[in-house]
Parts: C-alpha cells; structure tokens; sequence
C-alpha cells in the first residue's frame, strides 16, 4: 500500500502490470525483508504512477535509506528530485551535447541556481499557459468496456488532437487504451468484432493503428534505430545510386548490415564480436578486422556528400534531419515533419 499498490489483486499476474508497477512490487518486497547495507539502484520508479502517490513513494524510498542502505534513483518527477538528500544533473544536453556533471548538491542548493534545467524545474510553480486548444470532431466511440478493473465504460474518444487519457494508478487507463481501444481499432479494420467492449463505433476512416507501450521492442539482434524507423531503406538506396557503388557494381543490398556481401563477415555487421569465457561471462569487443565500421572497405569507400555509409549511421538523428532536409523519404521519418506524415 505504501508503494501506491494497494488497488492491485494478489492473483494479477506479474505480466500484466507496467513496467513501474512491477518495480514497486520488488521495491515493497525488499522493505519487507529488512535487507542493511544494501545499494538499490532504481530506474524512474514513478513511470505510470499517478502524482497523488509520489509522496508515498518516496516515504518508501526513505524508509529503505533509513534502514542503512544506499538509494539510487535516475527520475524526472520533480517531486521526487526535492525529496531526495542529493541531486547529481547530467547535462547540458543529450546525446553528444551530454555526458557531464553540470550540478550536485542538495535540492535546496540546486533551486537556487536557475543555470541549470533542474534547477529551473524544482522551482517552477506552473507549466506555461497554452494557447487556445483546437476544435476536435467525433473520432470513436467505445461501448461498455469491461476489462480488468473496468465496469462497462462508455468513452468518448475524438478525433483530430492529442486525447490524453488521465487517472490515478490502477484505474484502467492502459486497460482502455491498450487493451480495449487499439485492439478493437485493428479489429474493425479486418471487420471483427471488438475486443473488451460491447460495440466500437466509429466516426472517421482509420488508416492505422500505432501502439508505444512499455514492452520490449519483438526485433532481431542487428535491428537499429535506423530499420525500425524505416531510414535504412531509402539510405541503401541512395548509397547503391552513387558512382562508387555503380563502379563497384554494388546494391542496395549490399549496404545493409543484415544480408552478406557489403558487411564485414568477421562480426556480422554489428561492429561487435562476442567472446566466450567459458566459466566467466561472455565479453563484447569491438571487431577488429573492421574496426568497429561494420562494412567492407568498398561500401565504406561509397559517399553521400563526403559521409560513408558508417559516418551516417554513427550519427545523431538530429543531424540526419539536417542533412537529408531536402530528400522527404528520410527526413519525413527523423525530423519535426514526421509527426504530421504520421497516418491517423
């Protein structure tokens, strides 16, 4: 109850709960057994906990430093961040623009310093005022939803904007969403019946249906963000219309990291190899008849504006956005327009 679990059955399976529900559960479980001298590391422990039940979380957290252990937490929720006895910043940015220390001390200390975005966040009052909202129209309409902790539910869903579906812990919110909504949205596309609910009505042509829940990514081990996002494809191709690719009588297969023929063979691609230490785990190297580029000499000799194939792929998204800024099969998958080409 503590954790802000108290809502959950003893007989819900362990699969069914978020990826923060389940780190509560073992949180509660190791106050429970009284562990000293212990460092628990945790990783934003309020993802999908209400604002309500941060205060008891972190009385929890406390409870364990209490006990003699140490407590690390990596988190962005504000209030936690003023609970806690010390407060490292990473920053300034992301990616190539982080990687230092830029603020450490205590919450107190930090809010006194407004350089920092920390800082700025722990004495902020209230988020900047909007602008008027737009007009939204009939989207979808769900039928006596029950499931789980839901009681046969009419919602309205429109269509048109950003519907956020709020609540506090435990209330149905990702039964509704994914496990009601999308679900039943795949199913009238094939013309089936609707999952969770009575009836789906809907008001508009779906086109679509794109779920992003806390689940692991189902790819293969040479998958990057480049495969998944769908970059890697117009890449290839326009590396293979390049004159060094053309002299080499290379194709757009050969530029790939998971087909033979362009990619180094020693380390399959990955830039990586994995040797076996018989009784001690297994350790990753860099590949060294590559050097870590992942593609024979020739792809590698093959240039887009000067950028091997490695150069790119190495990249932040960001600059990717920038370079490609004039070819819409891959900046309309990496820069700001890719939420407006996103389908419904």
């Amino acid at each position: 109850c503590d954790a802000g679990l108290g809502y959950l059955a003893p007989e819900r399976e362990l699969a069914t709960l978020s990826g923060g529900e389940a780190q509560r559960v073992r949180l509660a479980a190791a106050l429970g057994g009284g562990l000293v001298g212990v460092t628990y590391v945790l990783d934003e422990p309020t993802q999908g906990l209400h604002p309500r039940d941060t205060a008891r979380l972190a009385a929890l957290l406390q409870a364990l430093s209490d006990a003699g252990n140490a407590v690390v937490v990596v988190e962005h929720d504000p209030d936690l961040v003023k609970a806690a006895d010390h407060v490292v910043e990473l920053g300034p940015g992301s990616g190539p623009d982080g990687g230092l220390v830029v603020a450490s001390g205590r919450p107190s200390a930090l809010a006194a310093d407004s350089s920092t975005y920390t800082s700025r966040l722990l004495v902020r009052t209230a988020s900047p005022a909007r602008g008027p909202r737009r007009l939204l129209s009939p989207g979808v309409t769900i039928r006596g939803a029950t499931r789980h902790t839901l009681k046969n539910v009419d919602v309205e869903i429109p269509s048109g904007g950003l519907v956020v579906v709020a609540g506090v812990s435990g209330s149905g919110k990702s039964t509704l969403v994914l496990e009601v909504l999308a679900p039943s949205l795949r199913a009238a596309m094939r013309g089936g019946a609707p999952v969770g609910c009575r009836a789906l009505d809907l008001h508009v042509p779906i086109e679509a249906v794109l779920s992003s829940d806390q689940e692991e990514l189902a790819v293969g081990g040479g998958s990057t963000v480049a495969t998944l996002s769908g970059i890697a494809e117009p890449l290839r191709k326009r590396f293979a219309a390049t004159p060094e690719a053309r002299a080499r009588r290379l194709t757009a297969k050969a530029f790939s990291s998971s087909s033979p023929g362009g990619r180094c063979e020693t380390c399959a691609g990955r830039g990586l190899v994995t040797v076996a230490m018989d009784l001690l785990p297994d350790v990753t190297v860099g590949c060294e008849a590559c050097g870590g580029r992942r593609f024979s000499d020739d792809v590698l000799a093959c240039r887009l504006d000067g950028r091997s194939l490695t150069d790119i792929l190495d990249a932040p998204v960001g600059d990717l956005a920038s370079w490609f800024d004039g070819d819409r099969a891959i900046a309309a998958r990496s820069g700001p327009s890719a939420r407006s080409a996103s389908p419904t």
